[in-house]
Protein backbone atom coordinates (compact mmCIF):
# COMPACT_ATOMS: atom_id res chain seq x y z
CA UNK A 1 0.00 0.00 0.00
CA UNK A 2 1.16 3.79 -0.85
CA UNK A 3 2.91 5.67 2.03
CA UNK A 4 2.64 9.24 1.39
CA UNK A 5 4.70 9.93 4.78
CA UNK A 6 7.44 7.43 3.81
CA UNK A 7 7.46 9.26 0.48
CA UNK A 8 7.64 12.69 1.99
CA UNK A 9 10.09 12.04 4.57
CA UNK A 10 12.56 10.64 1.65
CA UNK A 11 12.26 13.66 -0.37
CA UNK A 12 13.23 16.18 2.58
CA UNK A 13 16.03 13.36 3.71
CA UNK A 14 17.88 13.22 0.51
CA UNK A 15 16.85 17.13 -0.74
CA UNK A 16 20.10 18.89 -2.04
CA UNK A 17 20.92 22.61 -1.35
CA UNK A 18 20.18 23.76 -4.63
CA UNK A 19 18.57 22.45 -7.74
CA UNK A 20 20.47 19.81 -9.53
CA UNK A 21 18.64 19.52 -12.71
CA UNK A 22 17.15 15.64 -12.25
CA UNK A 23 13.91 16.79 -10.16
CA UNK A 24 12.16 13.46 -12.14
CA UNK A 25 14.80 11.48 -10.85
CA UNK A 26 14.28 12.38 -7.21
CA UNK A 27 11.01 12.82 -7.42
CA UNK A 28 10.41 8.67 -8.97
CA UNK A 29 12.96 7.71 -6.16
CA UNK A 30 10.48 9.31 -3.09
CA UNK A 31 7.40 7.86 -4.45
CA UNK A 32 9.24 4.17 -5.06
CA UNK A 33 10.29 4.46 -1.98
CA UNK A 34 6.64 5.50 -0.74
CA UNK A 35 5.22 1.99 -2.43
CA UNK A 36 4.58 2.66 -5.88
CA UNK A 37 6.53 1.93 -9.09
CA UNK A 38 7.20 5.24 -11.64
CA UNK A 39 8.37 5.02 -14.75
CA UNK A 40 12.04 6.72 -15.69
CA UNK A 41 10.77 9.85 -17.59
CA UNK A 42 12.61 12.54 -19.60
CA UNK A 43 11.17 15.50 -17.71
CA UNK A 44 8.86 15.07 -13.85
CA UNK A 45 5.98 16.83 -15.82
CA UNK A 46 5.77 13.49 -18.00
CA UNK A 47 5.82 11.52 -15.71
CA UNK A 48 3.37 8.56 -14.93
CA UNK A 49 3.03 5.50 -12.49
CA UNK A 50 2.67 1.79 -12.87
CA UNK A 51 -0.18 -0.04 -10.85
CA UNK A 52 1.57 -2.83 -8.51
CA UNK A 53 -0.30 -5.84 -7.75
CA UNK A 54 0.89 -7.13 -4.53
CA UNK A 55 -0.42 -9.71 -1.83
CA UNK A 56 -0.53 -10.02 1.47
CA UNK A 57 -1.08 -12.92 4.10
CA UNK A 58 -4.84 -12.61 5.77
CA UNK A 59 -5.29 -15.39 8.00
CA UNK A 60 -4.98 -18.53 6.43
CA UNK A 61 -5.47 -16.35 2.99
CA UNK A 62 -3.93 -14.24 0.47
CA UNK A 63 -6.10 -11.23 -0.75
CA UNK A 64 -4.76 -8.95 -4.09
CA UNK A 65 -4.02 -5.56 -2.93
CA UNK A 66 -4.78 -3.04 -6.05
CA UNK A 67 -4.24 0.91 -6.61
CA UNK A 68 -7.43 2.34 -5.75
CA UNK A 69 -8.33 5.77 -6.61
CA UNK A 70 -8.21 7.26 -3.65
CA UNK A 71 -4.49 5.93 -3.34
CA UNK A 72 -3.60 7.35 -7.17
CA UNK A 73 -5.44 11.01 -5.59
CA UNK A 74 -3.24 10.42 -3.22
CA UNK A 75 -0.08 9.79 -5.14
CA UNK A 76 -0.78 12.61 -7.27
CA UNK A 77 -0.92 14.70 -4.36
CA UNK A 78 2.32 13.70 -2.93
CA UNK A 79 4.03 13.89 -6.38
CA UNK A 80 3.15 17.41 -6.88
CA UNK A 81 4.31 17.89 -3.08
CA UNK A 82 7.78 16.14 -4.36
CA UNK A 83 8.66 18.14 -6.86
CA UNK A 84 8.01 21.10 -4.62
CA UNK A 85 10.66 19.82 -2.81
CA UNK A 86 13.16 19.69 -5.33
CA UNK A 87 12.29 22.37 -7.31
CA UNK A 88 13.17 24.49 -4.67
CA UNK A 89 15.50 22.59 -2.11
CA UNK A 90 17.50 22.20 -4.94
CA UNK A 91 34.71 5.19 -8.58
CA UNK A 92 37.74 6.89 -9.94
CA UNK A 93 38.54 5.41 -13.34
CA UNK A 94 41.66 5.02 -14.95
CA UNK A 95 41.93 7.50 -17.67
CA UNK A 96 41.65 5.64 -21.07
CA UNK A 97 43.94 6.53 -24.09
CA UNK A 98 41.02 7.63 -26.35
CA UNK A 99 38.50 10.17 -26.10
CA UNK A 100 35.75 7.04 -27.13
CA UNK A 101 37.14 5.10 -24.28
CA UNK A 102 37.34 8.15 -21.98
CA UNK A 103 33.73 9.45 -22.99
CA UNK A 104 32.19 5.55 -21.94
CA UNK A 105 34.33 5.26 -19.05
CA UNK A 106 32.68 8.85 -17.90
CA UNK A 107 29.26 7.89 -18.42
CA UNK A 108 29.28 4.81 -16.61
CA UNK A 109 30.82 6.42 -13.65
CA UNK A 110 28.39 9.18 -13.52
CA UNK A 111 25.24 7.55 -14.32
CA UNK A 112 26.34 5.16 -11.62
CA UNK A 113 27.35 7.56 -9.07
CA UNK A 114 23.71 9.09 -9.62
CA UNK A 115 21.53 6.25 -9.38
CA UNK A 116 22.96 6.04 -5.89
CA UNK A 117 21.72 9.72 -4.57
CA UNK A 118 24.74 11.34 -5.49
CA UNK A 119 25.54 14.51 -7.34
CA UNK A 120 28.19 13.65 -9.74
CA UNK A 121 28.84 17.12 -10.11
CA UNK A 122 29.75 17.61 -6.24
CA UNK A 123 32.62 14.34 -6.47
CA UNK A 124 36.01 15.25 -6.75
CA UNK A 125 35.99 11.82 -9.07
CA UNK A 126 34.87 13.84 -11.89
CA UNK A 127 37.86 15.43 -12.56
CA UNK A 128 39.17 12.35 -13.60
CA UNK A 129 36.52 12.77 -16.77
CA UNK A 130 35.77 16.65 -16.54
CA UNK A 131 38.02 19.80 -17.43
CA UNK A 132 38.58 21.79 -14.32
CA UNK A 133 37.57 25.26 -15.97
CA UNK A 134 33.97 23.54 -17.11
CA UNK A 135 33.40 21.78 -13.57
CA UNK A 136 34.32 25.00 -11.27
CA UNK A 137 31.75 26.86 -14.48
CA UNK A 138 28.82 24.18 -13.47
CA UNK A 139 29.49 23.93 -9.68
CA UNK A 140 29.54 27.94 -9.36
CA UNK A 141 25.84 28.20 -11.29
CA UNK A 142 24.84 25.09 -8.98
CA UNK A 143 25.80 27.47 -6.18
CA UNK A 144 23.86 30.53 -7.86
CA UNK A 145 20.87 27.80 -9.03
CA UNK A 146 21.43 28.95 -12.73
CA UNK A 147 22.27 25.51 -14.22
CA UNK A 148 21.72 25.99 -17.78
CA UNK A 149 18.61 24.24 -19.13
CA UNK A 150 15.68 22.46 -17.20
CA UNK A 151 17.67 19.09 -17.28
CA UNK A 152 20.92 17.02 -16.43
CA UNK A 153 23.85 18.84 -18.07
CA UNK A 154 25.43 16.30 -18.98
CA UNK A 155 22.60 13.56 -19.94
CA UNK A 156 20.12 16.01 -21.17
CA UNK A 157 17.22 14.67 -19.09
CA UNK A 158 15.95 14.71 -15.48
CA UNK A 159 15.81 10.75 -15.17
CA UNK A 160 16.88 8.05 -16.79
CA UNK A 161 16.42 4.52 -16.79
CA UNK A 162 19.57 3.70 -15.29
CA UNK A 163 20.37 0.05 -15.46
CA UNK A 164 18.87 0.20 -19.11
CA UNK A 165 21.57 2.99 -19.66
CA UNK A 166 24.20 1.84 -17.92
CA UNK A 167 24.01 -1.58 -19.90
CA UNK A 168 23.60 0.44 -23.14
CA UNK A 169 26.37 2.94 -23.54
CA UNK A 170 26.82 3.80 -27.28
CA UNK A 171 29.96 6.00 -28.09
CA UNK A 172 30.65 6.78 -32.38
CA UNK A 173 33.96 7.46 -33.56
CA UNK A 174 35.17 10.65 -32.61
CA UNK A 175 35.92 13.52 -34.96
CA UNK A 176 38.54 15.40 -34.78
CA UNK A 177 38.18 19.45 -34.98
CA UNK A 178 42.06 20.80 -34.56
CA UNK A 179 42.60 20.05 -31.04
CA UNK A 180 39.07 19.10 -29.83
CA UNK A 181 37.56 15.25 -30.41
CA UNK A 182 33.67 15.46 -31.22
CA UNK A 183 32.04 12.28 -29.51
CA UNK A 184 28.38 11.66 -30.51
CA UNK A 185 27.37 9.04 -27.35
CA UNK A 186 23.89 7.42 -27.59
CA UNK A 187 22.07 6.06 -24.44
CA UNK A 188 19.76 3.26 -24.46
CA UNK A 189 18.18 0.14 -25.98
CA UNK A 190 14.61 1.45 -26.15
CA UNK A 191 13.84 5.12 -25.96
CA UNK A 192 17.25 6.31 -27.00
CA UNK A 193 18.97 9.70 -26.26
CA UNK A 194 21.81 11.29 -27.84
CA UNK A 195 24.36 13.75 -26.87
CA UNK A 196 27.30 15.40 -28.68
CA UNK A 197 30.80 15.60 -25.67
CA UNK A 198 33.17 18.02 -26.29
CA UNK A 199 36.87 17.13 -25.68
CA UNK A 200 40.44 18.02 -25.15
CA UNK A 201 43.49 16.36 -24.09
CA UNK A 202 45.45 17.55 -20.63
CA UNK A 203 48.60 16.26 -20.10
CA UNK A 204 47.92 13.10 -22.45
CA UNK A 205 44.30 12.31 -20.57
CA UNK A 206 41.15 13.34 -22.63
CA UNK A 207 38.56 15.44 -20.82
CA UNK A 208 34.98 16.86 -21.37
CA UNK A 209 34.88 20.39 -21.45
CA UNK A 210 31.73 21.02 -23.32
CA UNK A 211 27.90 18.83 -23.73
CA UNK A 212 25.46 19.44 -25.96
CA UNK A 213 22.04 17.80 -26.72
CA UNK A 214 20.90 16.30 -30.24
CA UNK A 215 18.04 14.54 -31.29
CA UNK A 216 18.45 13.61 -34.92
CA UNK A 217 21.37 10.51 -34.49
CA UNK A 218 19.88 7.41 -35.41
Amino acid sequence: MYNGSLAANFAYSNAKGHSTQNCAKFVRQAIQWGGVTVAPTNSAKEMDFIPVQTTEPQGHHTRSIATTDMHIKRFLSVLALLAFVFWQSAFSATAQPTPEGQAKAFYSWYIKLGANLTFPLLDEGIFDYVAKGTVSKLRDDYEHDRLPGDSDYFLKVQDEDENDWLAHITVRPAVMLGHVAVVPVTFGSKDKLSVIVFMRNFGGIWKITKVDDISDLP
